[in-house]
């Protein structure tokens, strides 16, 4: 086999396993250079994913981290965990309740939850890299790829967008100013707002414009997504990550499909007129 894809050996070691028992991963703790040799560089990527109703499944992530996101995951979700175990090498987080399944007040808690994740994830050079699907599954979340960096990424704030039933705009965790400047950029096509439960605020649009299939709507609806980028950069913020999180069979959508939730950062040291730092 060509030395370029020799890599692939444990893979290919893995679909001629019958128990699929996964190849394990190797992270900083369990990475040696031997003496006689100088320290080579490499990246290290580790991933979580979101999974059936109420588990958490990390790959790849360091011992001290995955207590950091134990302890994470314990703080930000009111119903704490249901247990913790080791799948096939990978470290499952059951969650009481159903985060990924959930509506209302409970839903803006599972934004947060994930909001959480990514910043202390983020606070120790964590980075996202990549969220994705690779599955078929009608039902399938999204997963997180992530590369650590040294030194850590500058600090920042925090807030969350969700794309609501068929017309509304939830904002978690966002400064009154960005509050401020979405609903009067909003105004032209608001049916209605206000603060949803605390420090979330609910924006709901005229129509049905996340269900737009009549041409000129949809092309609309998709330009209100610029319309919000625009808000965000003026007041500093980027998305940093756009994540499928909920199960896509839930009432809110008939239709089978989840839109993503975008959570979002800013530069705590930013003030307006400086550049938008992109994470």
């Amino acid at each position: 086999m060509p030395r370029s894809i020799k890599f692939l050996d444990p893979v290919i070691d893995l679909f001629k396993t019958p128990t699929w028992a996964l190849p394990s991963v190797e992270t900083d703790q369990t990475k040696a250079t031997p003496s006689n040799q100088s320290p080579v560089f490499q990246t290290n990527f580790a991933s979580l994913s979101f999974y059936g109703n109420d588990k958490i499944l990390l790959d790849g992530f360091p011992v001290p981290i995955l207590g950091l996101l134990k302890m994470t995951v314990s703080k930000s979700w009111p119903r704490g965990i249901q247990c913790a175990r080791d799948c096939r090498g990978v470290k499952e987080l059951v969650l009481r309740g159903y985060p990924w399944l959930s509506v209302g007040s409970n839903s803006v808690q599972a934004r947060r939850l994930v909001k959480q994740i990514l910043v202390a994830l983020y606070n120790e050079g964590w980075v996202l890299t990549l969220s994705t699907s690779i599955f078929k599954w009608r039902h399938d979340k999204d997963s997180m790829i992530f590369r650590h960096q040294t030194p850590v990424p500058v600090p920042c704030e925090w807030m969350c967008i969700s794309f609501a039933y068929l017309d509304s705009i939830r904002l978690i965790d966002a400064p009154q100013t960005v509050l401020d400047e979405m609903v009067e950029t909003l105004s032209f096509c608001t049916h209605r707002h206000g603060i949803y439960m605390p420090n979330a605020y609910v924006i709901q649009l005229k129509g049905n414009p996340w269900a737009s299939r009549i041409h000129h709507r949809a092309i609309t609806a998709r330009r209100l997504q610029l319309i919000l980028i625009n808000v965000l950069e003026a007041n500093g913020f980027t998305v940093y990550a756009s994540i499928v999180q909920d199960m896509s069979f839930i009432k809110e959508t008939k239709n089978g499909k989840v839109a993503d939730t975008w959570h979002c950062c800013r530069a705590l040291d930013w003030t307006p007129g400086m550049p938008v730092y992109h994470a």
